[in-house]
């Protein structure tokens, strides 16, 4: 302040959509003050009045940072699982069998300069970008958790960013039993034993296959035909 120190002035400002200003009367003691708007998320105008003198009306423009606004992944499962590729929007947290790749697609709120995928706050992996998207990859090891930084093109960076898990899913083996007959037995006059198989995996049955031998004769093998699932039971003759 230069001149004539009045004993106050007073602090003005509104948002843009707003007609009326607000006030705030501040001593002066001093040819200077200092005032702190806190925690800013809007725009807003404002202006300092003293005495007959005032300010001209300043503008607050708020950037935001960039945040993630879509994240898809894409698994892509060990070939001895035989499970096909699956997408989730739903989720960022990632769970599969060890060894699985996980591609990873985000979509930004605005133009991005660089983005990074960050495993466990230590390794840090480049993702490639193109405009507002950001691509990558991983392969699920150990479990652990990671998280996307963002950089927009004017410099600012994303705040806060989520945490997500990565579980690793361990594959038990297959269990198979015969429920029927499902005990040694003597061979019918009709030659014909009837079985009925049940057969279980955590992530699906892939193949069923009947061995046996007559005798003193070859093993022979047949693979039995059935709907893949986690669950399995069939009857054969």
């Amino acid at each position: 302040f230069e001149g004539v120190r009045p004993p106050s002035a007073r602090l003005q400002w509104r948002d843009p959509e707003a007609s009326a200003w607000q006030e705030e009367e501040l001593a002066l003691d001093a040819d200077s003050l200092r005032y702190l708007f806190k925690q800013v998320q809007r725009p807003f105008a404002y202006q300092v009045e003293a005495g007959e003198g005032h300010t001209p009306v300043f503008q607050v423009r708020v950037i935001e940072p960039p945040v993630v606004q879509r994240l898809r992944l894409e698994y892509h499962y060990p070939a001895y699982s035989g499970l096909p590729v699956k997408s989730d929007e739903e989720n960022g947290d990632i769970s599969g069998l060890a060894g699985t790749r996980v591609l990873l697609e985000l979509e930004a709120s605005q133009p991005l300069a660089s983005a990074e995928l960050v495993r466990d706050d230590t390794l840090r992996q480049a993702m490639q970008v193109e405009g507002s998207r950001a691509r990558s990859s991983l392969t699920i090891e150990r479990e652990g958790h990671y998280h996307l930084e963002l950089r927009d093109d004017k410099g600012i960076a994303s705040r806060d960013p989520i945490r997500y898990a990565i579980q690793v899913l361990h594959d038990a083996p297959p269990s198979v039993a015969l429920a029927e007959p499902g005990r040694d037995l003597d061979l019918p006059k009709d030659l014909k034993i009837n079985l009925r198989v049940e057969a279980a995996d955590d992530f699906g049955v892939g193949r069923l296959s009947l061995v046996w031998r007559l005798n003193s004769k070859a093993e022979e093998r047949r693979d039995l035909p059935f709907r893949a699932d986690r669950l399995v039971s069939l009857t054969h003759t």
